[in-house]
């Protein structure tokens, strides 16, 4: 038996008095009970006062509007409004007695049915206690937890596109905690047909004009169906308005506040869909809806001031919320069964429209009570739990219970100002189902109404996610009387609301500033443009799709993997920009683009498989995608960028142009938050079969491994430019200490390249710096590269068959150009067999390895088999190179087939070789080779002169003749001795030639 003092909105007399005093009437199959004024249905052990002043009539169909009119005539009755289900509501007469009236409408040949409206109780228990703030029930169902800083939050605070209307006793929408007071933040959702009001705060500053044409004037911040004025003699007016903010009784802004209470303002409570203040978040909306006030009536032989709600309001808020677009409607309110007077119809009009209903279960106790309409199939009956998720033990159970929530010593709002109290009951409990709901719309706005065994539903994923907590045991289906299908679990329901998200498509140019979750696949259609300046969050395997003609712009955002639901180390499929390799890449008056595009910008890649494939995967005949990149870091990616096979060819006589592709100041990196193996063997770019790709001033990193493993680039058959840039573009020549080099750090081979024997496009590698690398460039089959002015500090890799360190290795490569760069250990380097540069056949005649320094190395520079060309003076030679500190300074191998060595002229009577040597050095030249090796030096130049018993098959030939080992480049430009780079003079000029990079 519940408390007077609670439930002032029913007025409780027990059965024997009606036995005795009571006089009793039927309305069609329903009983009533006539005592002191007031009419009461009795039913389910529980009174519940009828309200006598409001009716509904639903007509049988094809009733005219003549026959209405008459019908409202013939029966004295006034027009209220229209529901949603079809009927009309009406004004009974005053002076008529109510039973007649009722039973003469109900025998009416033109009435389908009439609906007689009682009075429902709030579900909530007195508040004991002003002073507590602890939400425990945030970090019990999964939305924070203080200790661990993690939780639902951690996916959304919540989408301003979601509406949850709140059908209760009002709601301080012009307070600081739903409201723009202080902050820009506005909980309180606008009718978008409806005029601002000027001042904000003013509900009759309105136009006065129903600008939405729904029936309600200046209705921008939801309506008042409840407005009630008490007089001193028992009577009420009653009337209804724009403002549904509360009267003295708190109950509507504790149920708002559960629900959407600013987050993080520094008052109050946080709302579980409440945004971030601080940082300017909206969370979902709140559709203030009032359909409760005070009412004054005669009982006994005094006047009472209470709580009442007519269900007569509540039909018609239900319909109102309908449609104006609510998502979720919650119903913290109810009567112990659905008598005659109902509001079924206008239940299942939201429900076919797709809203979420949500009612508290009630606060009985007893098992088989669980209230009206939370009870109805279309609606998710809500009981409460405590603190320590057993039900609590006032809770309504029984059949129709589908869910709890806690319920017990909840924090809740007493004002809109962030009042707060403690309070009990089922009340708190439905608002955050409600608000669970909300979130779940926010990551997926796709979910689905259904029952409780749709798949996929909102109600399915509540029951699939919900916690088995209390001492009960559940049936096959995970179902007891006492709690439903569990403890509600938000954390859990968000993360599988994820889980049925479809793919996103985006036909239409748009930006995305919020936070974006995808579980599936997200496609720019051709011709559409995407800018985002969020964050973006992807599921497994699934990738970004830019179409031929899209463009996709990261300004400032991040995309990224899922960090949350269990999805933490999982890595998503990267972005796929789709080409056309029969157009050019290139847009012009008559060619719009025909490639996809993709700019980023300050943006961040992470956690992906391969974070850009400019071609669809799996279909090469979709090459040609377009990347530019500025500031850019790729995270934790397994490879960053793959480009396979396209020529970029525009005009008729077949001229191949570039490759639209370039990046500037970017970083790829790994470190120990990358998800793939514990050792990193992939590589941040695969370049394979095209021209000029340009990379300036950016960072190549490995720091997961101690060991170097992995690429920073692979590429087979492709051209590339690699330099340093100016990170002052507004100054010219750049300024002292802003040019950034590009920089490789901690692979096994920081650039592998390897070609066929008919590749014709050039690698250009210049001002960049190679630290703690395995091999710093490792080529083979690479002609034409040139590699000048470049730091090589070189690391250790040990492997089966091979355990050392090299600077640059060339395997059959020619006409290079190796100029300018500088080799020495890593700080701290391990003990190995340091090489600066290993060349092995080279086959060619005219080869130079010009004017490098090497310091420390084991051997600075070692040739392996046959390194000349046609005859033995034509080959590799080495000029202008300094030496110091190093175990051997040249070093040539013995081949096991005896086709071997270098150029048997180093240097000549009238060019001496002017190379310096180690003074510390085991030795200067060694040529295992087979045959002698003539070397011409500058006798006058003491470190240029050999030691004789350092060297080994190598006849030294000293000369009065100072080589000034002139640079080759200056500038961009090739400066060229009368014997340097004889056959591709126009090459190596034009390359040099090329910008680096398109901005």
């Amino acid at each position: 038996m519940k408390n007077l003092k609670l439930i002032l909105s029913f007025v409780i007399v027990a059965f024997f008095a009606f036995q005795t005093k009571a006089t009793i009437y039927t309305i069609g199959n329903d009983t009533l009970y006539f005592f002191n004024d007031n009419y009461y249905f009795i039913g389910n052990n529980d009174t519940v006062l009828i309200d006598t002043t409001i009716i509904a009539v639903e007509f049988i169909e094809n009733t005219s509007l003549s026959g209405i009119s008459s019908f409202e005539l013939n029966y004295g009755l006034s027009f209220h409004l229209e529901l949603c289900s079809g009927g009309n509501q009406y004004t009974t007469p005053s002076g008529q007695s109510f039973i007649n009236l009722c039973n003469s409408i109900d025998s009416d040949s033109r009435v389908e049915k009439l609906i007689t409206y009682c009075f429902l109780e709030l579900h909530e228990f007195e508040p004991d206690d002003d002073n507590i703030d602890d939400q425990w029930y945030l970090k019990n169902i999964g939305v924070y937890d203080d200790a661990t800083l993690s939780g639902v939050w951690d996916i959304t605070l919540g989408c301003s596109d979601v509406v949850i209307a709140v059908l209760d006793a009002g709601t301080d929408w012009h307070k600081e905690e739903f409201g723009p007071k202080y902050s820009s933040i506005d909980v309180i959702y606008k009718n978008p047909g409806e005029d601002e009001w000027s001042p904000w705060n003013h509900p009759n500053s309105g136009n006065g004009i129903d600008d939405d044409g729904n029936g309600y004037i200046d209705d921008l911040k939801g309506w008042d169906f409840d407005h009630v004025e008490m007089l001193s003699n028992c009577d009420n007016v009653f009337s209804s308005d724009n403002d549904p903010s509360s009267n003295s009784y708190w109950h509507g802004n504790a149920v708002a506040g559960i629900i959407a209470a600013k987050t993080n303002n520094g008052d109050g409570i946080a709302g579980i869909a409440g945004g971030n203040t601080e940082n300017n978040k909206a969370g979902i909306k709140i559709l203030p809806i009032k359909v409760n006030d005070k009412y004054k009536y005669w009982f006994y032989t005094d006047c009472y001031t209470a709580e009442h709600m007519s269900a007569a309001n509540v039909a018609a808020a239900i319909c109102y919320a309908t449609d104006l677009g609510a998502d979720v409607i919650n119903m913290s309110f109810g009567i112990p069964q659905n008598p005659h007077t109902d509001f079924d119809s206008q239940i299942e009009y939201a429900y076919n429209a797709g809203v979420t209903l949500v009612g508290s279960a009630g606060n009985d106790g007893f098992y088989g009570r669980v209230a009206y309409p939370a009870k109805l199939s279309q609606v998710i009956a809500v009981g409460a739990t405590d603190e320590d998720d057993n039900r609590w033990t006032e809770s309504s159970h029984g059949q129709y219970l589908e869910i709890s929530a806690p319920g017990e010593d909840v924090t809740v709002l007493t004002s809109g100002d962030g009042s707060v109290t403690e309070a009990n009951g089922t009340s708190f409990s439905a608002p955050m189902v409600s608000a669970t709901v909300g979130l779940m719309l926010s990551v997926n706005p796709n979910l689905i109404n259904g029952s409780v065994n749709t798949d996929g539903s909102i109600r399915n994923i509540l029951k699939r996610t919900a916690d088995k907590t209390g001492t009960w045991g559940y049936d096959q289906n995970g179902w007891n009387e006492w709690l439903g299908y569990g403890r509600l679990n938000t954390y859990e329901a968000v993360c599988m609301a994820i889980d049925y998200k479809p793919e996103i498509v985006v036909q239409d140019d748009d930006i995305w500033t919020e936070r974006v979750i995808s579980k599936e696949n997200i496609i720019l259609e051709a011709g559409k443009n995407l800018t985002i300046t969020g964050k973006v969050m992807m599921g497994k395997d699934a990738k970004i799709i830019v179409k031929q003609g899209a463009t996709l712009t990261v300004d400032g955002g991040t995309i990224t993997n899922m960090h949350f639901c269990g999805k933490e180390n999982e890595m998503w499929n990267g972005i796929e920009v789709w080409g056309d390799p029969d157009d050019n890449q290139f847009e012009y008056t008559g060619h719009p683009q025909a490639q996809g595009k993709l700019v980023l910008n300050n943006a961040t890649i992470e956690n992906a498989i391969v974070a850009i494939r400019l071609f669809k995967y799996g279909n090469f005949s979709t090459t040609g995608g377009i990347v530019f990149a500025k500031n850019t870091t790729f995270k934790n990616n397994f490879r960053a960028v793959s480009i396979f096979p396209y020529k970029n060819i525009l005009d008729i006589n077949g001229n191949e142009y570039d490759y639209q592709a370039g990046f500037s100041n970017c970083t790829f990196t790994v470190d120990s938050e990358y998800l793939g193996p514990n050792s990193y063997n992939g590589e941040h770019m695969m370049i394979y079969g095209v021209k000029g790709i340009g990379i300036g001033g950016c960072i190549f990193e490995n720091k997961l491994d101690n060991t170097p493993t992995g690429n920073a680039i692979y590429s087979y058959d492709a051209g590339f430019r690699i330099k340093g840039t100016c990170l002052n573009t507004e100054v010219s020549p750049c300024p002292t200490g802003e040019y950034q080099n590009t920089t490789f750090d901690g692979f096994h081979r920081a650039i592998e390249s390897s070609n066929s024997s008919n590749a014709l496009y050039q690698i250009y590698i210049r001002e960049s710096e190679f630290s703690n690398n395995g091999f710093g460039i490792h080529f083979r089959s690479v002609n034409d590269a040139v590699v000048v002015g470049n730091k090589f500090e070189l690391g250790r890799y040990d492997d089966c068959n091979y355990d050392a360190g090299v600077g640059i290795f060339l395997d059959n490569c020619k006409r290079f150009a190796i100029e300018g760069n500088s080799f020495m250990l890593t700080q701290n380097a391990p003990p190995t067999h340091y090489v600066g540069i290993h060349t092995v056949n080279t086959n060619n005649a005219f080869d130079e390895i010009y004017k490098n320094d090497f310091d420390d190395m084991i051997v600075a520079n070692y040739a392996e088999g046959k390194n000349w060309y046609g005859e033995w003076w034509k080959g590799l030679a080495y000029y202008c190179n300094t030496n110091q500190r190093n175990s051997w300074d040249f070093y040539v191998e013995k081949a096991q087939s005896g086709e071997d060595g270098i150029q048997q002229e180093q240097g000549s009577r009238y060019y001496v070789a002017g190379n310096t040597f180690s003074p510390v050095a085991t030795g200067h030249f060694d040529n295992w080779g087979s045959y002698e090796i003539n070397y011409y030096y500058d006798q006058s130049t003491p470190a240029e002169v050999p030691d004789a018993n350092k060297l080994y098959r190598v006849e030294p030939y000293p000369e009065q003749l100072y080589n000034t080992c002139p640079n080759h480049y200056s500038g961009g430009d090739i400066l060229l001795t009368t014997t340097a780079y004889q056959q591709r003079e126009s090459d190596y000029n034009s390359a040099l030639k090329v910008p680096i990079i398109q901005p």
